[in-house]
Formats: C-alpha cells, structure tokens, sequence
C-alpha cells in the first residue's frame, strides 16, 4: 500500500532532526521506489515454475540439511556458487560446503532440521527482454 501525506495528516508535521537533513519529498521518493520494487508479482502457487523451485527446495533442504548428504550437496551446487550468509558473510563453494559440514552436520546430538512452513515460499520470476533467467525465493 502507498501512503501519500495527504492521506497521513501526522506525517507532514515530521521534521528532519538537525544531524540527519532528510526531508519529507526525500522519504515520500524512497517509499514510493520500494513500493514499485514490492510490486513486482509474485507468481501464483498453482503455477509451474513456483511448484517446480517448491519441489527442489524440499528435495534440497531435505538431503543437504536434514540428511547430511554432502556428496549430494557438492554436486548439487555449481560450482561457482557465491554465497552469502548473513553472519557468516560471503562464502564460494568450498567455504560453503565447509560450513554446512561443521556447523549443520558436525555434531549429530545437536543437528538443528528443517521443517518446511509450507505457506511460506514465494517465488519471484526475474526476466530481462521478456526472457526468463532465473528467480528469487
């Protein structure tokens, strides 16, 4: 939802505090550039392309994370990966393959699963001249 000042009257009483001199056009643009990214459509449960990441998110989660199937997860993986963790920072492939093996499969006693939320996937379709190359999850 866009929220302009006229429809929020206690809005346009704000003022910017003197060490940070944003001013109320400054924020009313930023709102409306991350609605217009929000916007973007998320593409239907029923469609083919969320049910197919849907399928392999399950099959990956389940053999990387909950098996521990690391042979499985270093060919699942490209070998390119960059990976990003956002505590741990950035990771290629090895590093990440590392990690799951110390910190998700090294201790058997106190290996946290994954249990999926099954209303909590959403796809986002990335498409460059009307072609698509890839999505968000």
């Amino acid at each position: 939802m866009l929220a302009f000042p006229h429809s929020l009257p206690h809005l346009t009483s704000l003022r910017p505090h003197p060490a940070c001199p944003t001013t109320m056009k400054t924020v009313i643009l930023l709102l409306l550039a991350c609605s217009a990214t929000a916007t973007r459509a998320q593409l239907p449960t029923s469609s083919p392309l969320f049910r197919q990441l849907q399928q392999h998110d399950s099959l990956f989660f389940d053999r990387a994370f909950n098996r521990c199937d690391l042979p499985w997860l270093d060919s699942a993986t490209h070998p390119g990966l960059l990976f990003y963790h956002d505590q741990g920072g950035p990771q290629d492939k090895a590093e990440f393959l590392r990690r799951v093996r110390q910190n998700i499969c090294g201790n058997p006693a106190e290996k946290p699963v994954r249990l999926v939320d099954e209303t909590s996937l959403q796809v986002y379709p990335l498409y460059n001249d009307g072609q698509l190359y890839g999505a968000i999850q």
